[in-house]
């Protein structure tokens, strides 16, 4: 086997395992991943002696300008050893005759991530090895949420998210009413009156918010299921993704609510909160959001309620009306490759890959990341209707495009939050956000 299609196996099967670990926070390897860094270990001995024994380290260094994912550290000579140490553990483990003798930490797992990341870069050279357990799912690892199963971009775009989002939208609005007018407004992220019993409170707010994100585990479960029954297995990791995704955009906004009013009543003698921690007023938050995101992959999963099958039949008025007002009317919200948005749009069918090919140059990736950060909380701060809600979650996607240093997926991601995002972003001086949400609309 060729050394790059060997070396993408590996890093393929690997950040399996890495995903595995961080969303069921372990600190250990599973048994499956260090069972296969064993069986791979002459072919990743070999790629890191080829890595640090062909190029030096001002070669390294200079990679890192042509591929921005690259993590200094592993540029440095003495890395190898650090590289290495996940290999040698896992070969110790197989020795020693496995767990609670010998351990392999993620932490290592991600060391020799990062080495493996360079050698992409080496000239292919033939090895005599083949790789054993890949694709490594198919050998006992198993993902805490979903599957390794993935879709084709095409095949995400023809399901009906834009009236899932649409649907959920609308019942955000009306649960953050609800909210505010129970002391807690999300919006600006503040306690706007102290109730007289704060545990009841909190606990009110708290079973409001995990009403919603269920609410939206059905939306999305929906739209699968309207577009393809039979192969909702398919879709799942994007349920379980968009639902991840927005229980962070809320329990971030929940907490930065908290903190203040957290901080308040520790000051005070015989507080209803005096000793409880701010993040163990959160963890019925975050372990309701484990218990759904378990709901949407397991075999038993609910169906959505009729009632929301109905809501999307009534508000698509057929296939083309739902498309047809979303892309063509007053709304500033964009769904699928057009360029801009509104009835005066006028740019469509976006090469993104193109775009950002022109662009890249004059758009710098972390500092947008920053800058989107900063422009999603001030518009979580003005939202008021559905659509603009739909703005914010396209941003929050941007932004973490940005922080993975994929570019044409920034630009498709700020196509979707349309003029508002890009005021917005005008009024508080965002200029590398300005420019692009102007090159992603077509202005």
């Amino acid at each position: 086997m060729e050394s790059d299609a060997l070396l993408e196996s590996l890093l393929t099967d690997l950040e399996k395992v890495q995903k595995v670990c961080r969303e069921s926070r372990l600190e250990e390897l599973p048994e499956a991943g260090i069972e296969y860094l064993h069986a791979n270990r002459d072919a990743l001995r070999f790629i890191l002696d080829q890595l640090y024994s062909k190029t030096n380290k001002s070669q390294r260094i200079a990679l890192m300008e042509r591929d921005r994912r690259l993590d200094s550290s592993a540029a440095h000579d003495e890395f190898l050893e650090i590289a290495s140490h996940a290999v040698e553990m896992a070969v110790a483990w197989q020795e020693e005759g496995g767990r609670g003798i010998v351990e392999v930490s993620e932490d290592s797992l991600n060391m020799l991530l990062r080495a493996l990341r360079y050698a992409r870069h080496l000239p292919s050279v033939s090895t005599p090895f083949d790789l054993a357990r890949s694709p490594i799912e198919f050998h006992g690892l198993k993902r805490a949420f979903g599957n390794f199963q993935q879709v084709s971009k095409e095949e995400w775009e023809s399901v009906p998210w834009p009236v899932s989002d649409i649907l959920y939208s609308q019942r955000k609005q009306e649960v953050f009413d609800a909210l505010k007018g129970a002391g807690l407004d999300l919006k600006t992220r503040k306690i706007t009156s102290l109730p007289t019993k704060y545990p009841q409170a909190l606990e009110r707010w708290t079973g409001d918010l995990i009403e919603l994100l269920g609410y939206k585990m059905e939306c999305d479960l929906a739209a699968v299921i309207a577009h393809s029954p039979w192969q909702r297995e398919r879709f799942i990791n994007g349920v379980d993704g968009k639902l991840n995704h927005e229980s962070s955009l809320l329990i971030e906004a929940f907490r930065d609510a908290l903190q203040e009013l957290h901080e308040d009543l520790q000051r005070r003698p015989l507080s209803h909160a005096e000793g409880l921690a701010l993040e163990e007023q959160l963890e019925p938050f975050r372990e309701a959001v484990q218990e759904l995101r378990s709901r949407v992959v397991s075999p038993d999963r609910p169906e959505p309620r009729p009632a929301i099958f109905e809501a999307m039949q009534k508000l698509q008025g057929g296939p083309k009306t739902i498309v047809k007002e979303i892309i063509m009317g007053d709304k500033n919200t964009n769904y699928g490759q057009a360029g801009a948005v509104g009835r005066n749009a006028h740019v469509h069918d976006v090469n993104f890959t193109q775009v950002w090919a022109q662009k890249s140059k004059d758009l710098d990736l972390p500092r947008l990341a920053q800058e989107l950060q900063d422009l999603r909380k001030q518009m979580a701060n003005k939202a008021e209707t559905a659509e603009q809600y739909s703005a914010i979650s396209a941003v929050a996607s941007a932004e973490e495009q940005a922080k993975k240093n994929q570019g044409p997926g920034v630009l498709e991601y700020l196509s979707k939050a349309g003029k508002w995002a890009l005021d917005v972003a005008t009024d508080i001086g965002k200029s590398v956000a300005v420019e692009a949400l102007k090159s992603s609309l077509g202005f």
